[in-house]
């Protein structure tokens, strides 16, 4: 008895996997068909002009004009043109290395980083430090790479070890020890 019940159970069990397979490859193949009775096509078009180029983790190695290395990454890069090397970044991070072992690192939430002229715009949280524990925020900055200059008319505080200070706009030039707080400006130097 247990034999016949048995062999009941896996004929019965085959025949409902075989329903079953059945009907999977139906499911499958009338997702391929739309309404009309026209198949669906591949969204994606073969020209190069619809094709985004996407890149995860991109990281760009280089040196300024002083052969000074720096680097940029990012959680992602877009090329947002065809002809031209322009990314746009999500969470892009830099690192200048000076001559003497100081560097100067940047970060942002987003950005756009033009490979050729090596101009990296920031934005959305930027955040500017240095070796010597100066911190610098703003809301937007540039980075002229080859001009070794980075500029903003955008809100700038800034907090270090000597002091605190406010402006409406900055400019650091020649190698960082140059910085211009342009626009109304609030210093508060501490006396250590």
């Amino acid at each position: 008895m247990f034999v016949t019940s048995y062999s009941s159970f896996i004929n019965l069990t085959k025949k409902i996997l075989l329903c079953v397979s059945i009907f999977l490859v139906v499911l499958i193949f009338s997702n391929r068909i739309d309404n009309n009775g026209a198949k669906v096509k591949n969204t994606n078009s073969d020209t190069n002009e619809d094709i985004q180029q996407i890149i995860s983790n991109p990281k760009f190695i280089s040196s300024d004009a002083e052969n000074r290395p720096y680097t940029l990454q990012a959680r992602q890069a877009k090329k947002i043109t065809k002809n031209l090397q322009i990314y746009e970044l999500s969470y892009p991070e830099g690192t200048l290395i000076e001559d003497n072992g100081g560097f100067f690192n940047v970060k942002s939430l987003d950005g756009i980083f033009n490979q050729e002229t090596e101009i990296l715009s920031l934005k959305n949280s930027v955040i500017l430090k240095n070796q010597d524990g100066y911190i610098f925020k703003t809301e937007s900055a540039s980075i002229d790479l080859n001009a070794e200059i980075i500029y903003s008319d955008n809100q700038i505080i800034g907090t270090g070890p000597k002091g605190n200070i406010k402006s409406q706009g900055f400019s650091i030039n020649d190698k960082g020890k140059v910085v211009f707080f342009t626009g109304k400006s609030k210093l508060i130097l501490e006396n250590k």
